[in-house]
């Protein structure tokens, strides 16, 4: 018997892209993962949305966390924190605090905040938490809740793994566990189920995944063969109204191409580690169903 010793790079490939790269034929057929393992839940699942006994929830989001080593001042020019006079706040200019509104909030903030669209502040929300500690060396227990964050059998784990935890199942992600892109040091690390995740930056992703050869190359064929082989199966078992329901899930072959030149075109601008890239990684990423919890380093500060 044979025995396959994977390289690290086929290692990472298989963490984002799951056995037999079932995220990235779920996002090439626009067909949920668990329909493609399994066809009768496909028909399962229509028939209760076509009874009614699915019951309409709020929709599931990504999450994208910033975490630095080094600390993050956002704590102290964010709004609602001109409301305490005992919060120290930068002395530079730039960031004078000024009056702005953020969906039904109205009071004060670093004058950068005013910079961003009405839009997107009636989108954005600020939750004050306090820490527990004043020591920059303590974020990994920060980020672990100072120890309270733990995972089902008891082992440690982060806030972006307990998060998670309850969002992957909603989401339909190929992998439960967060990613971490652009971590600077090991205290910046992920910790899932008590073992730390692998540290990416957007540079190794677009090595990794940004071929035209390589699986983002391949869509259209992932396409067209699951699509055949599903079709071949409703056509034997599943009711008209199943069919109809399913349909509407499934991606063109237009949309598909469209879709690979779109990750490949974001892949190829990857060319640093910069927080701008680690977000446009982090939200490709989220695209493609990878994880539904990301992890990026922007040094404020």
């Amino acid at each position: 018997m044979s025995t396959h010793v994977w390289t690290r790079r086929q290692a990472l490939r298989q963490l984002l892209l799951g056995p037999a790269m079932l995220g990235l034929r779920g996002v090439a057929t626009g067909l949920p993962a668990a329909w493609l393992m399994r066809p009768a839940k496909a028909m399962a699942d229509a028939q209760r949305a076509i009874d009614g006994a699915v019951a309409p929830t709020l929709a599931p989001q990504y999450l994208i966390l910033s975490t630095s080593g080094q600390g993050d001042p956002i704590n102290c020019n964010a709004p609602g924190t001109y409301a305490d006079s005992n919060i120290v706040h930068p002395s530079d200019p730039a960031m004078a605090a000024t009056s702005m509104q953020f969906g039904s909030f109205q009071g004060k903030a670093a004058a950068p905040w005013a910079s961003l669209s009405s839009v997107a502040g009636a989108r954005t929300s600020f939750i004050h938490h306090a820490t527990g500690t004043v020591v920059h060396n303590d974020e990994p227990k920060v980020l672990a809740l100072m120890d309270n964050a733990t995972g089902p059998n008891g082992s440690p784990d982060n806030l972006s793994s307990v998060l998670a935890r309850n969002l992957a199942g909603p989401l339909g992600t190929v992998q439960v566990s967060p990613v971490a892109i652009g971590a600077q040091d090991p205290n910046e690390a992920v910790i899932f189920g008590g073992s730390p995740q692998p540290m990416l930056t957007p540079r190794s992703l677009a090595s990794l995944l940004g071929k035209p050869t390589g699986p983002l190359g391949q869509l259209q064929a992932m396409r067209n063969a699951d699509l055949t082989r599903l079709n071949q199966y409703f056509r034997q078992h599943a009711t008209s109204g199943q069919r109809k329901f399913i349909d509407m899930y499934i991606t063109s072959q237009a949309q598909t191409e469209n879709l690979s030149d779109q990750y490949l075109n974001q892949l190829a601008q990857l060319t640093d580690n910069s927080p701008a890239s680690q977000c446009t990684a982090a939200v490709l990423l989220a695209q493609m169903k990878v994880s539904p919890v990301f992890t990026l380093h922007i040094p404020f500060g």
